[in-house]
């Protein structure tokens, strides 16, 4: 842990950015919100298999086009033009929902997927560029961002589930307005902060792709094994709330998002004044989220009212550890890549998440586990073995740095 010197604060351009980032993510999860049941139940009456399908094409496209979206962003727009068009798109796209007529609706769909792939990856090297100069600060601003990012989630799902599913074509209005902010928000930052970087060696670059590869896939696995372990979490949690009355059914579920919040500020503003190596973070996080799920696992054999307090407590845990590694991938590759390729690295670090979640859904169609708590154990050796080794990587640094400190 270093103290950062006379530590610099987040600028406008920042706040900007990440205000931005906030209202399209209450647009997205608003609109995903209500999508699926306007497609069953809305006057377009779409099939539920036609629905299943075209909703899984929707949330893969997106995946795909933030790779051709961070192209042209870094190759022919330029990042700022690729935001601005992309939010542009997206707007169009959730206002022409509000219109009940199939043909319509594709394009709609359409529009917000070329939109989405413009803006996310164009927007977050952006924002990673401004830390160019201030690099002591990025894991802070990256987890004010996912903070931010959280709360937008929350209240796009709320705000926009309370009024589509009274009237979908007012959810998709809101979602657009929420869409049309964060295109102000864009247009009004007008910063011109320079791509430029230092220029590294070729054994540096050697290193540093090696450095971010292994981030990327280490985060990634973690992010699948998050979806792998979350079912064994929410049966327990389930089982909770049946044990405890309606209002325990209110609590639950909107605590995991209050407690990551919450802490996710506390870790932000510690990363605004220390700072501490990212091998160290992700070693720690692991640790904790392996801890929390043996607990978890002890716990909901069998299931009791006694069993809410340990359940906080491993909430608490998981939280910690997911706002500790929030800002390392983010991180690495703003430190480690050239500001040139930036959106192009920031969207392929989804492809190896998003891949193994996707097979691990399609291979898991259909089976049947005989606990759903299975899937904690299954999980737990498996972020220890990870905890592991990036524990071993900061004790190799950690080594290097002294030994380098003594030959000086």
């Amino acid at each position: 842990m270093t103290k950062i010197p006379n530590p610099i604060s987040y600028d406008k351009t920042i706040v900007l950015y990440a205000a931005s980032r906030t209202l399209e993510r209450s647009a997205f999860y608003g609109m995903r919100s209500i999508l699926g049941i306007y497609m069953v139940n809305g006057i377009l009456a779409f099939s539920q298999a036609d629905t299943m399908q075209l909703y899984g094409w929707f949330v893969q496209s997106i995946l795909a086009a933030g790779v051709i979206g961070a192209l042209f962003g870094d190759f022919v727009f330029g990042n700022r033009k690729a935001l601005l068009l992309g939010t542009i798109l997206m707007c169009i796209g959730l206002f022409l929902l509000c219109v009940p007529v199939k043909e319509v609706f594709y394009g709609a769909i359409g529009l917000f997927v070329i939109g989405s792939g413009l803006y996310t990856p164009n927007l977050l090297a952006r924002f990673g560029k401004q830390f160019y100069t201030k690099p002591e600060l990025a894991d802070g601003g990256f987890t004010i961002l996912y903070v931010l990012v959280n709360i937008g989630a929350f209240i796009g799902v709320t705000l926009v589930s309370y009024a589509g599913y009274e009237n979908y074509m007012v959810g998709f209005a809101l979602c657009g307005t929420l869409m049309l902010g964060s295109l102000i928000l864009s247009f009004l930052n007008k910063e011109t902060t320079s791509d430029k970087t230092t220029i590294v060696t070729s054994s540096e670059t050697t290193y540093n792709v090696l450095i971010v590869v292994a981030t990327i896939l280490g985060v990634g696995l973690f992010w699948y094994l998050y979806e792998v372990w979350y079912t064994g979490i929410n049966y327990i949690q389930i089982q909770i709330m049946s044990l405890e009355g309606d209002l325990n059914s209110i609590v639950w579920p909107t605590l995991s998002t209050g407690l990551s919040i919450g802490i996710g500020v506390v870790v932000a503003v510690i990363y605004s004044f220390y700072t501490f190596s990212r091998a160290l973070k992700l070693a720690i996080a692991f640790f904790l989220t392996a801890f929390a799920l043996v607990v978890a696992y002890l716990i909901a054999i069998p299931v009791s009212k006694s069993a809410a307090g340990m359940m906080l407590l491993v909430l608490f845990l998981l939280s910690i550890a997911e706002m500790v590694m929030a800002p390392v991938l983010y991180g690495v590759i703003v430190k480690r890549t050239n500001p040139k390729f930036l959106a192009l690295i920031i969207s392929l670090s989804f492809i190896p998440s998003a891949v193994l979640i996707s097979m691990m859904y399609y291979y898991a169609h259909g089976a049947n586990f005989q606990e759903e708590t299975t899937t904690l154990i299954i999980a737990a050796p498996l972020v220890t073995a990870m905890g592991i080794v990036a524990f071993a990587v900061w004790m190799v640094h950690r080594k290097q740095r002294v030994n380098s400190a003594n030959y000086r």
